[in-house]
């Protein structure tokens, strides 16, 4: 039987198969650049559509390209779910080293004008962009993470967000459901 676990890692998985082949490449992720770039209404040979480009791309290399166990240039699946098993198991200190850089270069994608916080508007613009969420669905989502008391999302709120969709087992854990519904 599936945990939660499992099954948020398998809907990530399916938010960021930007493509739908079932399958991640390198090729996913240059579309995902290529749909925040134009999302954030940027000069296609800007400085900051080649930074947007760059981060994206590090997202690639850096956690995704090396769970491709059978080197085909494709992460299946199965690879992808049993890579975040293996890396994270079940201690919350394997993140800063798994997780951490990428979601960094997440929430900086995210924070578009700088301010170091991530207001509801560039929330569901990533989350639209790079996982193809639908604005009413990631619009909801960020309010469930983000207490109306806050100005924005910030960078430490983004890693607890994260720990508690790779780490908490609870069924109705609003985190669950960042990547899209389950």
């Amino acid at each position: 039987m599936e945990t939660i676990r499992q099954r948020k890692l398998r809907r990530y998985f399916t938010a960021i198969d930007a493509d739908g082949s079932g399958a991640l490449t390198r090729g996913d992720f240059e579309l995902v650049a290529t749909r925040y770039v134009d999302a954030l209404g940027l000069a296609a040979d800007s400085r900051q559509a080649e930074e947007t480009r760059a981060a994206t791309l590090k997202i690639w290399d850096d956690l995704i390209a090396p769970m491709d166990v059978n080197g085909d240039g494709e992460v299946s699946p199965e690879e992808f779910v049993d890579a975040l098993e293996k890396s994270l198991a079940t201690d919350r200190a394997a993140y800063a080293e798994s997780i951490r850089p990428s979601a960094n270069a997440y929430f900086d994608l995210c924070d578009a004008d700088g301010s170091g916080e991530v207001d509801e508007k560039e929330y569901v613009r990533l989350m639209g962009a790079a996982c193809g969420i639908p604005s009413e669905e990631a619009a909801a989502t960020y309010r469930t993470l983000v207490p109306a008391a806050r100005d924005g999302m910030t960078r430490e709120s983004w890693h607890e967000m994260l720990l508690s969709f790779f780490y908490d087992e609870e069924p109705d854990s609003a985190a669950n459901h960042i990547f899209g519904r389950l």
